[in-house]
């Protein structure tokens, strides 16, 4: 299990992100809460049983938590990646703009 304080924290560590696994956040992600918000990266194998919450599916280990469901940790790496390679000197609010884009429209932002 990994754990980031805030969405730069997470973008800095992307790369060692599980091949499959789950991302959670305290609290729910919007543009306002993002930059702050607590993101927990854990890999399928590290999954016990999963809670089903009013938040989604929350794996065991953080449930009654006040986390919640997000995005598929293989995804988020592929988001922010796909900006990077786009934009090598993207800054942190163009990848909050690419990740809420990939949430909107279900496709990368490639500009």
């Amino acid at each position: 299990m990994q754990i980031f304080k805030g969405f730069a924290a997470l973008v800095s560590g992307v790369e060692n992100f599980p091949d499959s696994g789950g991302l959670y956040t305290k609290p729910k992600i919007d543009r306002k809460t993002i930059m702050d918000a607590e993101f927990v990266v854990i890999p399928s194998m590290e999954m016990e049983e999963c809670m089903d919450e009013k938040s989604g599916y929350i794996p065991e280990q953080l449930a009654g938590k006040g986390y919640v469901e997000w995005l598929a940790a293989p995804m988020v790496r592929a988001v922010v990646s796909n900006k990077l390679q786009h934009s090598p000197l993207a800054s942190t609010a163009e990848i909050v703009d690419a990740m809420f884009y990939y949430l909107e429209y279900d496709t990368f932002k490639d500009a």
